[in-house]
């Protein structure tokens, strides 16, 4: 193997590397909106959706203290976000909640 075969090769991997160790910022500038996101699964995907650059509204419905302390996660990782307390199966608070985020 030449030397620029091998330089290629070690540039190559370490690009791999940076790709799977760095999550692509996909979603940058990019506002998205989560029900549930204080809890669970919607936890789960607010977390990740910040970790690809969205600026994160989420909804929490009574646990408040559990949307503060994703909004502390969050701001660690730099990420923009927005915890509204809501209860979605009111039409009214679902409006809200999309004015609020708009």
């Amino acid at each position: 193997m030449s030397i620029a075969t091998t330089q290629a090769s070690l540039a190559h991997r370490q690009t791999a590397s940076s790709l799977l160790t760095q999550p692509a910022r996909l979603l940058e500038d990019r506002v998205v909106m989560v029900t549930g996101g204080s809890r669970g699964i919607g936890r789960s995907i607010v977390l990740e959706l910040a970790h690809h650059g969205a600026k994160v509204v989420f909804t929490y419905a009574h646990n408040q203290e559990a949307s503060e302390e994703i909004l502390v996660q969050l701001g660690q990782l730099g990420a923009e976000a927005l915890a509204l307390q809501a209860e979605e199966r009111e039409l009214k608070s679902a409006q809200d909640v999309v004015a609020h985020t708009i």
